[in-house]
């Protein structure tokens, strides 16, 4: 069922039938200063609520033996109820979840033009409090984009949800292209860089969150980031830098966990240049630098965080920061791939892993990583990581230390470790950034780019081990693709030919919000009920085609 707060209407429980009573009430406030203060309970005090029953049909002139109101029929011709049909999920292989992102966006692009209104959407997320922008996941790119080029409307609802696809796709195919420029670089022939861009872009675990978290599912956020660190190593220019910097700024736009991770490996990769020449001079260097790649996207996310209304709601303990880890076995092995579906039906069982944990890196990859290990160890730290034939030898160098830190804090250390979880309290905002396993998505990257150049260059005089690297990695990447089902179902509700406001003769301006009963919560990252049957994917459409929080 769906609740709408209005002032006209009554629901009698018995046979899900809904009837018009007469009431005298005072509208509650739409807008305004107080709009945003209005006290939960205070919607329930004034009696303006009206249930709309979607289970079964309603007869318009029955009197329910339930109802304490008198009732009255319809007009002719206008009948008082929404029908909205129930309906499979947007996306209904991987839960309902995937609608409230899918939704987030045209939400936003919905609420009144203004300044203030691409900062906070007030009536948003956490209604009547708020959520700020960056912070409810609509992606704030998108969202404003939908805004600023389009009016709200039926038209609105199609035109997000296709822009939503097209710059997951298009961020494979940016994925696929600056992993390319990055392997020219290091050397590598142009046939053999576009067989490994393809099969990394398409096997990234960002790739897997097309199918449940939107504003997550960049591939192209870290080749980017990793190819201009690259053209920055070969030399210091300050275009480089603010292309970096604004590359940050603009995937950080997508969702903000990608600044935190970005930002740390950045961080990681300029620490390593200074502890590669340590003098005043080279800090110096650095930290224009630095200021410009890692702090101007910083200085601008807090000016929009908290420059703006102050949102009382976000909790600044959010839950899951050492939950959703990373997990070794989910980083070395993956169910997706029916090698390691065999390991685990005739030699040994695998553990079940949420999607935070499972980030594999492939099989090219590992080996490398373990082969480096073992070089390190043979050698006791003597002799260099990467030999000094290789083609920039010291960014790979950098590359694989800053992927190999990252690794083990989005393990969770120190903070696994009995004792230490009271760090937690310390880090302040950084907590906002409650899936450590994320942070591994640069060992992904980090790993396969050392592995594959350093293979190509120690054994190019063997031939036949370059295409069955690339073989591997390519058939990885189609089980990766092939095993997890990506499809999107697109709800009927959503069509462009089904006008809600139309059907149920609804002017949104006469409404303040919706309330969903069965009751669920999402969002708040301590607190939350999971919705039942499909009561989520139905408030949300009428959230998306009408506006109404």
């Amino acid at each position: 069922m769906l609740v709408i707060l209005e002032e006209r209407y009554g629901f009698c429980p018995n046979e899900g039938i809904l009837l018009k009573y007469r009431h005298q009430s005072k509208p509650l406030p739409r807008r305004g200063k107080n709009r945003h203060r209005l006290p939960f309970g205070e919607c329930f005090s004034t009696a303006a609520i009206s249930y709309h029953c979607f289970t079964k049909p309603i007869v318009h002139d029955a009197v329910s033996k339930d109802c304490r109101h008198t009732c009255r029929p319809a007009p002719h011709g206008r009948p008082d109820r929404l029908t909205v049909p129930r309906l499979p999920c947007l996306q209904k292989r991987n839960g309902g979840r995937t609608i409230r992102r899918g939704v987030q966006s045209v939400h936003v692009a919905h609420l009144p033009s203004g300044l203030r209104q691409y900062l906070i959407p007030l009536w948003g997320m956490h209604y009547p409090y708020g959520d700020h922008l960056v912070m409810s996941d609509p992606q704030p790119i998108l969202a404003n984009g939908l805004k600023l080029f389009f009016e709200p409307g039926d038209q609105l609802v199609r035109i997000g949800i296709t822009w939503t696809h097209y710059l997951m796709l298009l961020s494979i195919m940016g994925s696929a292209l600056f992993l390319f420029l990055l392997f020219r670089e290091l050397g590598l022939p142009s046939w053999y860089s576009v067989w490994i861009a393809a099969g990394l872009s398409f096997l990234a675990p960002m790739v897997a969150r097309m199918a449940y978290h939107f504003g997550l599912a960049q591939p192209a956020a870290v080749p980017v980031v990793l190819y201009l660190l690259l053209r920055f190593h070969q030399n210091r220019r300050w275009a480089t830098s603010l292309a970096a910097g604004l590359s940050v700024l603009l995937f950080s736009l997508f969702h903000l966990h990608y600044f935190g991770l970005l930002a740390m490996a950045i961080s990681l990769f300029f620490l390593l240049e200074f502890l590669r020449d340590i003098s005043w001079r080279n800090l110096a260097s650095l930290a224009g630098h630095y200021g410009v790649q890692a702090m101007l996207p910083l200085v601008f996310l807090l000016a929009w965080l908290y420059g703006g209304e102050r949102v009382a709601d976000r909790s600044a303990q959010p839950w899951g920061f050492i939950h959703y880890r990373a997990k070794l076995d989910g980083i070395f092995a993956s169910l997706d791939q029916p090698h390691f579906r065999f390991a685990d039906h005739w030699l040994t069982p695998f553990r079940s892993l949420d999607g935070e944990a499972m980030n594999y890196i492939g099989l090219v990859a590992a080996g490398g990583f373990f082969v480096l290990l073992w070089r390190i160890v043979r050698m006791r730290a003597k002799a260099p990581l990467i030999p000094d034939t290789i083609p920039n030898r010291v960014f790979l160098t950098h590359l694989f230390w800053a992927g190999s830190i990252l690794l083990v804090f989005s393990l969770g250390f120190p903070f696994i470790i009995p004792g230490m979880e009271r760090l937690l309290k310390y880090l302040g905002p950084l907590q906002q950034f409650r899936a450590l396993g994320r942070f591994s998505w640069l060992f992904f990257f980090t790993s396969n780019i050392v592995a594959f150049a350093w293979a190509w260059h120690t054994w190019s005089n063997k031939k036949w081990v370059m295409p069955v690297l690339a073989l591997v990695l390519s058939l990885e990447a189609f089980f990766f693709i092939r095993h997890r089902d990506l499809r999107l179902d697109l709800v009927p509700g959503l069509k462009e030919d089904m006008s809600l406001t139309q059907r149920a003769f609804l002017n949104p301006d006469d409404y303040q919000a919706s309330l969903a009963i069965p009751f669920f919560h999402l969002g708040s990252e301590n607190f939350w009920l999971e919705p039942e049957g499909f009561i989520q994917q139905e408030a949300m459409v009428l959230a998306m085609r009408t506006g109404i929080p």
